[in-house]
């Protein structure tokens, strides 16, 4: 028994014409998403993203354009093309490429956002588990130092002139602050250096 794809079944007949006249490799950046599942090459599109969303959500922002020529530069390397449809007048046409950039750009935002959020609640969580070993640290660096200090024992039981109400005490020792011997610091973050083919001095004519 097989299941119809609901996207399938809320496109047109004139809307599945035009789909089986795209390229493998096409990206409607620009339709109804019931359009842009059914297109194969948004497929392609959306891994790239996942792939650059690291390195666009930590490189400056004067680098993150080369993010976006990359991805570009993939899809056209495959003969792919950025595509947009018109509901009104019923066509697919091609966008400009400062269209494609636009929307790349954004598209990739929101990756940037969706990244920032779990690499922050990691940071949150590495300075917690930090936070409980620096603790735990320094209650067994107290145990050791209590236990190699005689002065720690208090209350020997001598009895002075034999009066049994009259019981001698060392003295306390001096309440000296223990330095952390393990030299725990704050959390900071590495540097995420971006890696393989650069898109720096590609000419990307008009389509």
């Amino acid at each position: 028994m097989t299941t119809s794809n609901p996207n399938m079944q809320s496109v047109s007949d004139s809307e599945r014409r035009m789909l089986h006249m795209l390229l493998p490799n096409d990206v409607l950046l620009l339709g109804r998403p019931a359009l842009q599942h059914l297109v194969a090459g948004n497929k392609e599109y959306c891994e790239l993203l996942e792939q650059f969303r690291s390195p666009f959500a930590q490189l400056p922002r004067e680098q993150k354009q080369e993010i976006v020529h990359m991805v570009m530069a993939t899809i056209w390397s495959q003969n792919g093309r950025f595509l947009k449809h018109d509901p009104l007048k019923g066509t697919i046409s091609i966008l400009s490429n400062e269209q494609a950039e636009t929307i790349i750009r954004q598209n990739l935002k929101h990756a940037k956002r969706k990244h920032k959020s779990v690499r922050n609640g990691t940071v949150q969580k590495n300075k917690k588990k930090k936070s409980s070993k620096a603790t735990k640290a320094s209650a067994t660096n107290k145990r050791k130092q209590k236990n190699r200090d005689p002065s720690s024992h208090q209350k020997l039981g001598i009895r002075r002139n034999g009066d049994p109400k009259r019981v001698a005490t060392n003295p306390s020792p001096s309440q000296t602050p223990i330095q952390n011997p393990f030299g725990i610091t704050p959390f900071t973050a590495s540097t995420v250096k971006l890696f393989g083919r650069s898109a720096s001095g590609t000419k990307f004519g008009d389509v």
